[in-house]
């Protein structure tokens, strides 16, 4: 009765108790983070982006140097047809200088013998170019296949040492290029004393060759040889009027006027071009190597998409120089090529009609005569005469008319090729822009494509990712119910485990008193008699007087047997034999669990063996081991 007020407070501890083993259990099947195996996912995350993005640099790398590799065989392509182009020229002016020879000096002539002297000349000459080639040529190339069988050998993944030791190979080839640059310098300096001595003998027989004198003449006077005003053969003409000598020696005066005017007009047209003559602003050297490299891709061989490379040609040999610089000194060399052209038409057109002029005067001058000497035939035909003057100095206008409007369609014919020309060069410039434009517009929607496959891959990544973070708020939510379900189930059960307990333990106070009452009805009344106890019985006297014997019986009846005396000996089994039996520890074992009486312990009963050792061979037998092979025989 004390303990039942204090019920409740029992019942709430438990209940706590009971709450505190749930949550414990709960953290128990939460598992630890764990950092290190973290951090190991995140180091290898960390690799794997590491070797996408070197697998993409090597693939960038790999395209650039595919791109390389194109543009390189190109140039190979162009440097190809050049290279023929310029071979089948010299063949042809070998030829042509061959052909002039033998018709200049024919076997049997007094000069044959120079002939002679410059075959042999030449022969000498191609002798010295074939011990130049040798000595110098052949060592780079047969170098150059070295070079290539070691680092195929090397790529191939050949042994070390069998191609080559790399540090003579490194050796050899900075020898190389110091010889290399040894012979480029000697030969700078003999081509620089050629040079020389060629301005020297045309300086001393007035000869003009190529270089920035020829330059500068295109812009500072005329060309060479051009002759202005009066010429020597007009003023030797003799004509009977001097009126007319002085008018028509006047229009080489008008003539020179006309043709220096459009020559002033033209230099005012290309002020700007001239202003950085001769070379455009830059050192001779390369200006010349600019100019020849221009040459060699815009004027040769026709080249798919020549300007670009050219233009790469160019970036590649001028280094120092940025892409606009190279424009610009490309469309200057453009108009003062265009300048030297205009002058060299303008000068030869002023050629042209100062002999047409002096063969004009020449045949008026001699009509002149003519009349002149008809004139003194009839000496009353002075008007005649006058009129016959006015006649010719109007042909002499009319054709000065005619020649001037020959040189203004000649102008305008040489500035309609001119335009020509620009407006090729235009719409080819147009075209290659044009197919530059629309590459542009292919890497374009090729990468706009990509973007969008890619912002497609990441919104559908995001709409995942965002899908599994609300199954996994959902899947938490419904984690956090089922917990809070489990735990009052658990709650609850733990409270019917404990009222169970309590209930049988207060039925099992109460049986125990009950019993223990029964015990105290039933216990007996008798008091305690050791002789008794430890006495014969009747059973046991009867038995001893059997096997003694009657008379032994009666004799020794009388006297008490003592209490420790041994027994009969047994013959039987004993514990430990008895225990060695595997089947009676399993059934001793099944029928403490309470399982003796199912199916289970019956079937696992049959299926365990018999003892491990036979302590009597009336227990071994064989009629089970000749069934078992009569069932184990095929049918």
């Amino acid at each position: 009765r004390s303990s039942r007020p204090q019920a409740p407070e029992r019942n709430r501890a438990q209940n706590q108790s009971g709450m505190d083993a749930a949550e414990i259990q709960a953290r128990k099947r939460l598992k630890p983070i764990d950092y290190a195996g973290l951090r190991q996912q995140a180091e290898a995350q960390k690799r794997s982006s590491a070797a996408a993005e070197a697998k993409a640099n090597k693939l960038a790398e790999l395209q650039s140097q595919g791109k390389e590799r194109h543009l390189l065989k190109q140039h190979r392509l162009a440097w190809k047809k050049e290279c023929l182009r310029l071979r089948k020229l010299r063949l042809r002016h070998a030829k042509e200088a061959e052909s002039f020879l033998h018709s200049a000096f024919p076997p049997g002539s007094e000069l044959h013998s120079v002939a002679s002297e410059l075959e042999s000349l030449d022969m000498a000459m191609q002798q010295d170019r074939d011990i130049f080639k040798e000595d110098t040529v052949q060592p780079y190339w047969l170098l150059c296949e070295d070079l290539k069988f070691f680092c195929q050998h090397r790529e191939g993944g050949g042994e070390e040492g069998s191609a080559g030791d790399p540090r003579e190979i490194q050796s050899l080839v900075a020898d190389m290029k110091a010889k290399q640059s040894d012979i480029l310098a000697t030969l700078d300096r003999e081509s620089a004393n050629l040079e020389q001595e060629l301005a020297s003998l045309a300086a001393d027989f007035g000869i003009s060759v190529g270089g920035a004198d020829d330059e500068a003449c295109c812009f500072d006077e005329l060309e060479p040889g051009h002759q202005t005003g009066i010429p020597e053969e007009a003023w030797d003409l003799e004509c009977p009027s001097d009126d007319l000598k002085a008018e028509a020696l006047q229009e080489f005066i008008l003539l020179d006027q006309r043709y220096l005017e459009r020559l002033a007009e033209l230099r005012e047209k290309f002020s700007t071009t001239l202003a950085k003559a001769p070379f455009g602003g830059w050192p001779e050297a390369e200006h010349r190597l600019f100019e020849l490299i221009r040459d060699e891709y815009l004027t040769g061989p026709v080249v798919f998409n020549r300007h670009s490379l050219c233009a790469d040609r160019l970036e590649r040999t001028f280094p120092a120089r940025t892409r606009q610089q190279l424009a610009d000194h490309g469309d200057w060399l453009t108009a003062w090529r265009a300048w030297c052209e205009r002058r060299h038409v303008l000068a030869a057109s002023w050629r042209r009609a100062r002999a047409e002029l002096l063969v004009k005067i020449e045949a008026t001058f001699a009509q002149a005569w003519q009349h002149e000497e008809e004139d003194i035939v009839r000496e009353g035909e002075r008007d005649k005469r006058d009129a016959l003057r006015a006649v010719l100095s109007e042909k002499l206008r009319v054709w000065r008319q005619q020649k001037e409007e020959e040189a203004q369609l000649e102008l305008r014919a040489e500035e309609r090729r001119r335009q020509e020309l620009e407006e090729r060069e235009r719409q080819e410039a147009e075209r290659e822009e044009r197919q530059r434009q629309q590459q542009r517009r292919q890497l374009s929607t090729y990468q706009q494509e990509k973007e969008r496959l890619r912002s497609e891959a990441a919104a559908r990544e995001e709409a995942r990712l965002e899908q599994l973070k609300r199954q996994l708020r959902e899947q938490a939510e419904r984690d956090a119910q089922r917990i809070g379900y489990r735990r009052e189930e658990r709650s609850k059960r733990m409270e019917a485990e404990r009222m169970r307990t309590e209930q049988l333990a207060e039925a099992g106070v109460q049986r125990e008193e009950r019993l223990e009452h029964l015990r105290e009805l039933v216990r007996p009344r008798v008091l305690p008699d050791i002789e008794r106890a430890t006495g014969d019985t009747a059973a046991s006297k009867l038995h001893q007087h059997r096997r003694r014997g009657q008379s032994s019986a009666d004799e020794e009846a009388d006297e008490p047997l003592p209490v420790h005396a041994p027994g009969p000996t047994a013959t039987t089994f004993t514990d430990k034999q008895i225990l060695a039996d595997p089947r009676v520890r399993l059934e001793g074992a099944l029928r403490q669990a309470g399982l003796i009486g199912n199916d289970y312990a019956k079937e696992l009963l049959r299926r365990q063996a018999g003892p491990l050792e036979r302590y009597r061979k009336d227990q071994v037998s064989t009629v089970f081991k000749y069934e078992q092979q009569q069932q184990q025989q095929p049918h």
